[in-house]
């Protein structure tokens, strides 16, 4: 809500956006990240995602 998230360098205003494995994910302050998996979901149904630290 801030316009501190960016999705493959477009500006994410709302949380409703879904994102795709091999989206790059920019946070400020944060750094870059690749969205690789989903992983599965907790008890309580939660998703649980995996990352890597963008390089290059």
């Amino acid at each position: 809500m801030h316009g501190r998230v960016f999705i493959n360098s477009e500006n994410i205003l709302k949380n409703s956006r879904a994102i795709k494995p091999g989206d790059k994910i920019s946070i400020r302050g944060k750094g870059k990240f690749d969205y690789v998996e989903n992983v599965g979901t907790t008890k309580k149904g939660k998703l649980i995602l995996k990352f890597q630290k963008y390089v290059g």
